[in-house]
Order: C-alpha cells, then structure tokens, then sequence
C-alpha cells in the first residue's frame, strides 16, 4: 500500500508523486477502467498545473476533483455509446437470455443513477469502503476527515440508496423469484 500524505503537508512535486497511485486508485473506483482513470488523473493535474496552484488542502482537493472529473468523464463516455448504439445496425445481442441482460442492464442503470444522485460528500467514503474495500480509517485518512464522519456518511450514504432502490422498485428486482 502506497503511503498515505498528510493533508497538511505543503504541496511540491514529490508529494504529488505519491499521492498518483491513490488518485488513480480513487478515479478506477469511479470509472471501472485502469485506461480511463489514468486520463483522468492526468487531466485533473495537467488543469492544476496549467493555473499554477493547487487546492489549498491539496490531497483533499485532488481526490475531491478527481471524483468530479470520473463522474464527468462516465457521463460523457455513456453519451458516446449510447449515440454509437443508436445508429448501429444488425449487431446481434451476444447475451444467451435477452430478458435477464434487459433485467441486469435496468439494474445497473438504477444504481448507477442512485449513485449519480449522491452527494460527492457521501458518494466519496462510499465508493472507497465498498469499491476500493478500504477499511474507516483508510477512508479517513484518504478524504482528510474524522473517523465518526466516514462512519456516519457512510450510513447516510446506504440509507440513501436503499431508500432509493425501494421507491424505484429495485429491490424486488434483485430479490430471488
């Protein structure tokens, strides 16, 4: 595990050095892509140098928009393909039941928007505990917050999610027939 920098810690080159592996890590929990989430790592500090500072809490700073620019970047690569799938023309489904696919692909299409609706406050320590499999402290320490604070963002966050998932019927959904 690569080490974890204060969030105190004034900024230089090293710092950041250290911190690319994590931010990395952080953006792969958002994008499911190891490609995808070294562009937008690379494109969150190209920006950053390009106004020739950094945050003022910069670990904090960087992953927050990290997070910012993954779900940015999902966005736009979910509006390619689905403009790519519109005008695609005799690609036979690959799925051996069509119906199950429709049902998995809604599924995820549902928790994906739940988690497109949380707030990056509560979104952050989840994908890192659940996505990354990140213990309360690790999340912590990676978001420059108290312990209690991951604790209770993540209960929010879950809560927000299943009652998320019951008003839209996910769960019967997901539940064996």
């Amino acid at each position: 595990m690569s080490p974890v920098i204060s969030s105190d810690a004034p900024p230089s080159s090293a710092n950041i050095q250290q911190l690319v592996p994590n931010l990395v890590a952080h953006a792969r929990s958002y994008v499911q892509s190891d490609d995808l989430a070294e562009d937008v790592v690379q494109d969150v500090l190209v920006r950053q140098w390009q106004r020739g500072r950094l945050p003022s809490q910069p670990v904090r700073g960087l992953f927050h928009l990290v997070g910012r620019q993954s779900l940015q970047s999902l966005r736009s690569t979910r509006r390619r393909h689905d403009h790519e799938n519109l005008f695609c023309t005799g690609a036979p489904c690959t799925c051996p039941d069509p119906e199950e696919a429709a049902m998995l692909h809604e599924i995820e299409r549902l928790l994906q928007t739940a988690l497109a609706a949380l707030p990056d406050r509560l979104r952050g320590p989840l994908l890192l505990h659940v996505v990354e499999g990140l213990g309360y402290q690790e999340c912590a320490d990676r978001l420059g917050i108290p312990i209690g604070t991951v604790r209770s963002r993540l209960n929010r966050a879950r809560s927000r999610l299943q009652a998320s998932a019951q008003g839209r019927k996910l769960w019967s959904a997901l539940s064996p027939k």
